[in-house]
């Protein structure tokens, strides 16, 4: 997915090389030696924050000085009054929230046509994933047919909203939306859509690692309970430590995801293709 980065005035973004592959990112220490304050008493999730209205500082919805004010809440023993825009990487909605946000974007685009302008401006700043599962109901269980009856009966019930959303799906830059009958949303989110490094493509199309943080961590089945299940060992690292090591980290935890070691989904190949055709049926 797409988004669109600041202007950089004080060119705190810096590149990573992993593997011959190059990743932007924009680095607190670059920030600190820029003269824009002093960052080493922020707790961790500030600096996630930080780092997010350092890539998207642009003199508008992020100015310097809200970058500055960081520095003055450590100073003020964690006390400001000023206001930031934060942008978080993605979002993640489930149907009773998504739906009416459609409707939103859908009536924008109407709306600017109707004075004169190109609808097709209108779409999320930040990639979202919309998960439908708020809407399965059970008719029949007990038997091989059961899933495929209740995910029919559930197209029949909501055939019109499901309609809509694969058209949201094609219309809108940056939405994503998965099928019912696929899972929860949180469950789906951690076996297929969250990522151990959020990238996304800057306007000019460069990779930018969307916080300068990785996150990275061991794993262990629990063979006590079920095969899917881990013990992790999570861990934060700053994309401003040294350059090897974290290559070094990152390389590990992509042949962690890669190994035996590590669940992979679940969900048997016969029922997804089974939800893909009956989402590709969904318009017809």
């Amino acid at each position: 997915m797409s988004i669109k980065v600041g202007i950089d005035s004080k060119k705190v973004r810096k590149e990573l090389s992993v593997n011959g592959k190059k990743i932007a990112f924009y680095s607190i220490n670059a920030a600190s030696d820029a003269g824009l304050g002093d960052f080493s008493k922020l707790p961790a999730a500030l600096n996630v924050v930080l780092e997010n209205l350092l890539r998207f500082e642009d003199g508008k919805t992020v100015s310097l000085q809200d970058i500055k004010a960081f520095s003055d809440w450590a100073e003020n023993g964690g006390q400001t009054s000023r206001e930031i825009a934060y942008r978080p990487a993605r979002v993640l909605m489930q149907d009773f929230t998504g739906v009416p946000a459609v409707v939103d974007l859908a009536a924008m685009r109407d709306g600017i046509m109707k004075l004169g302008g190109d609808p097709q401006k209108i779409n999320p700043l930040n990639p979202v994933d919309l998960v439908i599962d708020h809407s399965v109901m059970i008719d029949e269980f007990g038997n091989q047919r059961a899933f495929r009856t209740n995910v029919d009966r559930e197209y029949e019930r909501n055939m019109e909203r499901y309609s809509f959303l694969k058209w949201g799906q094609s219309a809108f830059n940056n939405f994503r939306v998965v099928p019912p009958g696929t899972g929860i949303c949180h469950q789906v989110n951690l076996e297929y859509l969250a990522q151990t490094v959020w990238t996304d493509i800057d306007q000019n199309g460069f990779e930018v690692a969307n916080e300068a943080y990785l996150l990275y961590f061991n794993a262990k089945k629990n063979e006590e309970f079920f095969n899917n299940q881990l013990n992790f060992d999570v861990h934060l690292i700053r994309l401003d430590c040294s350059t090897s090591w974290v290559e070094n980290k990152i390389i590990e935890t992509v042949n962690l995801l890669r190994s035996d070691n590590f669940p992979k989904p679940s969900l048997n190949c016969e029922y997804c293709n089974y939800l893909k055709k009956r989402w590709q049926l969904s318009l017809t």
